[in-house]
């Protein structure tokens, strides 16, 4: 598609990895009827802004790593936007056709902006008046210059560590039994979604998206049932399980992929992902889903509204906001850099915003 890292990043990248939280909010929203939907978009909201830079950083290879200050001023302030027009339609716990319409309608306006990134990126740099210099994240071991004259004869004294051989083993257990577990599900996905690795196979491709999106939308009916089992079990809040145990299930996908192309000196496309899959899943995952119940319950009732049961939820997406402009306030304050210290920091507050996140909602009961 001759898209650059960070577009990429954020369009097709993000909507690939949300597609669990679209079809655990349809499934919410059509079929339990919980607020499990909305708390996983938040929660998934919180998950990305902060744990997953923290994370991408922490187990990258590089001590720091560099980030474009374009795409990632885009990215967060479109999902400040976005956190604020979610705000705004909790307010009274209701939910209104219009303000559905308007969470899609802002998606197809950042799909534009998008689609003219190169240009704006211009504009800001025109109007911040200054060069935004790029920097591929390089491995420790990477030598930045080479050995030449006196040095190029020296010799480097090296320990060389082996771990002991019943770490080995262990991991070689561990990985065995890993093996074990997944096989059904190895063996059902290799009958039923037809390879495309070769060149020959290119029109198996929309099958093959198909029956993925199939088993993703299996799965994830699996997973909110379960978890709205276990929630009435031990009386626990479905928007307290959304934020907890389903966000974090649920972003699995971004945090992989992010970490993945991190590792690879790619950070700018790695938090574009993050950012962006985050907006994909207030505009789209939610606003999707709402708009057609509420044109449904118009049709039946002439009010075109969804009622939102927790009080706390926006709330919590007030939290969510708080602390995407506080990541953009440490990019800032970092010259868009990444650090060990700041990934440990980043951590550390997601820890501390969720637990808070968690204790307003039963107090709020």
């Amino acid at each position: 598609m001759k898209l650059s890292e960070d577009v990429a990043g954020a369009s097709v990248m993000a909507a690939a990895v949300a597609c669990p939280e679209l079809f655990v909010n349809i499934l919410a929203t059509f079929f339990t009827e919980g607020d499990v939907g909305i708390g996983t978009v938040v929660g998934t909201g919180l998950f990305n802004v902060l744990l997953v830079p923290g994370l991408c950083i922490i187990m990258a290879d590089q001590k720091v790593i560099h980030l474009e200050n374009w795409p990632i001023t885009r990215d967060v302030s479109m999902y400040l936007l976005t956190i604020s027009l979610l705000v705004w339609s909790l307010a009274d716990n209701k939910v209104y056709a219009y303000e559905a319409l308007i969470l899609i309608i802002v998606y197809m306006v950042y799909l534009l902006i998008l689609s003219y990134s190169s240009y704006l990126e211009k504009i800001f740099k025109y109007i911040s008046q200054q060069e935004n210099k790029v920097f591929e994240g390089c491995s420790e071991n990477q030598p930045i210059l080479p050995l030449n004259g006196v040095a190029a004869n020296g010799f480097i004294v090296q320990e060389h560590i082996n771990l002991p051989k019943w770490k080995d083993r262990l991991r070689d257990q561990l990985l065995n039994i890993k093996e074990i577990l997944v096989w059904p599900i190895v063996l059902i996905l290799k009958v039923t979604v037809p390879s495309c690795n070769s060149q020959d196979r290119v029109f198996w491709i929309p099958i093959t998206m198909c029956m993925c999106i199939f088993w993703i939308g299996c799965g994830s009916f699996i997973i909110v049932e379960l978890i709205t089992i276990i929630g009435n079990e031990f009386s626990i809040p479905d928007s307290v399980m959304g934020i907890t145990l389903l966000a974090i299930g649920m972003s699995v996908p971004e945090m992989v992929s992010s970490i993945a192309v991190a590792r690879q000196g790619r950070g700018t496309m790695a938090l574009c992902t993050a950012l962006s899959s985050s907006t994909f899943d207030v505009l789209i995952c939610l606003g999707v889903p709402w708009f057609i119940k509420a044109m449904w319950f118009h049709k039946e009732n002439s009010s075109a509204s969804i009622n939102v049961h927790s009080r706390s939820l926006d709330d919590s997406a007030i939290a969510v906001m708080l602390s995407t402009i506080g990541f953009m306030l440490l990019m800032c304050a970092k010259s868009f850099v990444l650090t060990k210290r700041s990934g440990g920091f980043l951590v550390f507050i997601w820890l501390f915003i969720c637990s808070a996140m968690v204790y307003n909602e039963y107090a709020t009961k």
